[in-house]
């Protein structure tokens, strides 16, 4: 798993990788290699697999937010306001870690999943 832009090494037979899976959690990750693994998938010569423990470090932070179409909810006052998500704007953040990629990469897959809100994943 990488959060932040401190990758690791991990010792192995060190072939260049050309193929990076990239997804937000292990479970989704892990879930690829195994399925990915058990049919034999040529994919998997040259192919790292890397979980970006979050969203937020899997995309960076965005410039601002908008109304979530449905959600509410009630303040203080009782009184029902909309939620906001994240929009899709990134923001221009030159501190912010970047996840390291290879230069030998040729195909970076991105892996999405089910379990985080839609709307808040696309905005993302």
């Amino acid at each position: 798993m990488v959060k932040g832009g401190d990758g690791s090494d991990f010792p192995g037979d060190c072939k260049p990788l050309r193929r990076l899976f990239l997804g937000e959690r292990i479970e989704t990750v892990l879930s690829v290699f195994l399925a990915m693994r058990d049919a034999d998938d040529f994919l998997l010569d040259g192919a790292e697999f890397r979980a970006a423990v979050d969203l937020g470090n899997l995309c960076g932070p965005t410039a601002g937010r908008v109304p979530h179409p449905t959600l509410k909810k009630a303040d203080h006052n009782a009184v029902e306001r909309r939620l906001f998500v994240p929009n899709n704007e990134p923001k221009d953040d030159p501190a912010f870690p970047l996840i390291p990629i290879a230069r030998s990469i040729e195909d970076l897959c991105l892996l999405g999943d089910g379990d985080s809100a839609l709307l808040h994943a696309h905005g993302l």
